[in-house]
């Protein structure tokens, strides 16, 4: 190998390698799909990625769309879209989102219905097709993933979410599921709590809040377990138009910015 190619070789594959260590901690934070903490303080669309029952709440039609830079890196980009159409009986709610480049890419798109039972309960079913893609590799799966979010009280609710039961094999993605508590302080403070649970990984629990000092205004934070992380973010308001900036902090592999953009009525 001539001397002066050395050091353009070294840095191509360090840069690879370096991509392939971001990825296997990637796959572990979204735990196979995006997740977007106290998603209903900003809007119902973005429940789908998280607790779709709750999708059943939307009273008018709302799409938004998330994406972020994971890592500080193009090649790990993260977007997202999520849409949701009320009708007499629920809500009709579309999902996508997409990670990676033109070496490797990855991508779920999916389509649910969510419902009210009673005042209290609500449940939601989705049905999702799942495809990964790199050189001289191609993967596609159907997925199933249902939902239940339960009001014990006005303020105090439990909501449970599981993905691709059937668990993995023939190119599906491992089993996940979560459980989590949600409790409101007051109409401007609120707490959620979620364990998440990835076939063939630890438990890693998940704690965020989100503080409205004005209307048409909100704070959030929180942090997780597994791998352990913090993320911080603001939002605002204007007519139907909401729009929130996030950054989420690993120790090892710095911060990874986000921004939310949603349409619709409250």
């Amino acid at each position: 190998m001539p001397d002066n190619f050395a050091p353009l070789f070294v840095h191509h594959n360090m840069k690879y390698m370096f991509l392939i260590v971001c990825c296997l901690c990637a796959q572990s934070l979204s735990a196979q799909f995006p997740r977007f903490p106290l998603a209903e303080g900003i809007s119902g669309v973005f429940s789908a990625f998280t607790h779709p029952a709750l999708m059943a709440d939307l009273k008018h039609p709302a799409a938004g769309i998330y994406t972020e830079r994971r890592f500080m890196l193009r090649e790990l980009s993260v977007f997202a879209l999520g849409a949701g159409i009320p009708f007499s009986k629920g809500v009709l709610g579309v999902k996508y989102w997409q990670t990676g480049y033109r070496v490797f890419r990855e991508q779920l798109i999916g389509l649910g219905y969510s419902l009210p039972l009673g005042d209290r309960l609500r449940a939601a079913v989705y049905l999702d097709h799942q495809s990964a893609r790199a050189q001289g590799f191609s993967r596609r799966a159907m997925i199933g993933e249902a939902g239940v979010s339960w009001r014990l009280t006005g303020r105090f609710g439990v909501r449970v979410h599981i993905f691709n039961p059937a668990g993995s094999g023939n190119g599906r993605p491992p089993l996940c599921y979560s459980a989590g508590l949600h409790y409101s302080l007051s109409p401007q403070f609120l707490v959620d709590a979620v364990w998440v649970k990835e076939e063939g990984k630890p438990v890693s629990i998940q704690v965020s809040g989100l503080y409205r000092p004005l209307k048409d205004c909100w704070l959030q934070g929180g942090f997780a377990s597994q791998p352990v992380c913090q993320f911080a973010g603001l939002g605002f308001r204007t007519g139907d138009i909401r729009i929130s900036v996030s950054g989420r902090y690993h120790l090892n592999l710095v911060i990874t910015p986000g921004i939310a953009v949603v349409w619709g009525r409250e």
